[in-house]
């Protein structure tokens, strides 16, 4: 898209969220013009914070529900790309805890991560998304683990006393371990080294869904849980986007696209005009 066309022009940012995995995001919602024609000095960064609070009013419960759970989306998977996770989980709890309180688990569950931290000189950290089982009343949940040493951990074996499912998984070659803390103490876990970091946060999003705000989560309230101090994306450059370009992804809100160096993406950012004039000088500069 030239700059110098009639076409909306939408301010956009680029996330780096590994050393090959960069992503644009354009926000619908903000024009080029919105900048340009105000007199407000308010950086791009301070557009990217999401709707207002008397925007969110504004909205019904539907729109309000889509707008939590996109961004609950985005900043999973942000989280699940911009760190080492080592292991997909899940959770599950025996009946003597209060199966249907996952706010009782979670403190449970941090306050118990952190002294089996401190017993074994360890930095175990963790994210997970509480489902609802099939009685759509008691809680389990699916997330990743770094830090936690396999010695730690014990393969199942086809004999144990596990799912079908899994006793399928371990007949075709896949390696399922039992963390044995952690069963002992609360319930049934099952882990699986991670072989594809991208596929699995991919993965772990799907949990994000209504069902995950009925009974007890309500919109702008906690979606996910996880552990402190975790690395987020570093935002690279911000600015009004230029070319027009075939997104991963798009809803009414954003458009996003994936690339695999900054090079590329920061293309979206300069028109093609721009492009010329730097080859020319560049070409010039070498006569």
């Amino acid at each position: 898209m030239n700059s110098n066309d009639n076409k909306p022009r939408h301010i956009g940012k680029i996330q780096r969220f590994s050393s090959d995995f960069f992503r644009v995001t354009a926000y619908k919602s903000i024009m080029a013009d919105m900048i340009v024609n105000s007199d407000s000095t308010e950086s791009y960064a301070g557009l990217f914070g999401g709707m207002s609070g008397g925007a969110l009013r504004g909205l019904n419960h539907e729109d309000k529900l889509a707008q939590s759970l996109s961004r609950t989306r985005s900043t999973v998977f942000e989280i699940m790309l911009c760190n080492p996770w080592e292991y997909f989980a899940t959770f599950t709890l025996n009946p003597q805890y209060e199966r249907d309180n996952i706010n009782v688990f979670r403190k449970q569950f941090t306050a118990w991560v952190k002294n089996y931290n401190a017993r074994n000189n360890l930095s175990i950290k963790y994210i997970f998304i509480p489902e609802k089982h099939k009685d759509g009343i008691n809680w389990h949940g699916h997330g990743a683990i770094m830090g936690l040493p396999v010695e730690h951990l014990t393969a199942f074996k086809q004999t144990d006393k596990i799912p079908k499912k899994m006793k399928k998984l371990i007949s075709k070659g896949r390696e399922l371990y039992n963390w044995r803390a952690y069963s002992d103490k609360f319930g049934f876990v099952s882990l699986e080294r991670i072989a594809s970091h991208e596929a699995t946060a991919i993965y772990i999003t799907k949990y994000i869904t209504k069902d995950v705000t009925k009974t007890g989560i309500e919109i702008n309230k906690r979606m996910f849980y996880a552990s402190k101090n975790l690395k987020r994306a570093e935002v690279l450059h911000e600015g009004e986007i230029l070319r027009d370009y075939f997104p991963d992804f798009e809803n009414e809100y954003v458009k996003i696209r994936t690339f695999s160096t900054l090079d590329e993406a920061l293309m979206l950012f300069t028109d093609n005009r721009e492009r010329s004039e730097e080859n020319e000088y560049s070409e010039n500069a070498d006569d």
